[in-house]
C-alpha cells in the first residue's frame, strides 16, 4: 500500500471512526471501493462504542482480521482488515 513511486502499489481507503457502521455497511462499503485493502479504524474514545471489546468482536466475527498497526494514528489502536474484492 506504499511505494516510493506514485500510483505504484495498492490502492487503499481509511473510513475514520466506522463504529457506527454495520457490518453490512462496512462489507457495502469496501465493495464500492473493490480495492485491495480497506481500512476501518476503531475509535479510542467514542462515546457511541459501548465497548471496544464489542466492536472487536463485532469486526473478527464479520471475517475481518487484525492487522498490525501502520501509523501514528491518533484515534485507533487497533486494526483490521477484509479481503473483498470481487474474484
Amino acid at each position: 500500500m506504499f511505494s516510493s513511486t506514485p500510483f505504484g502499489d495498492n490502492q487503499l481507503a481509511v473510513l475514520p471512526d466506522a463504529a457506527a457502521i454495520s457490518t453490512e455497511g462496512i462489507q457495502k462499503i469496501a465493495r464500492e471501493f473493490n480495492f485491495g485493502e480497506t481500512a476501518f479504524p476503531l475509535p479510542k474514545n467514542d462515546p457511541n462504542n459501548r465497548s471496544l471489546s464489542e466492536a472487536k468482536h463485532l469486526y473478527e466475527r464479520a471475517g475481518f482480521v487484525e492487522v498490525e498497526l501502520f501509523n501514528n494514528e491518533p484515534y485507533s489502536h487497533h486494526w483490521f482488515q477484509k479481503d473483498l474484492r470481487h474474484k
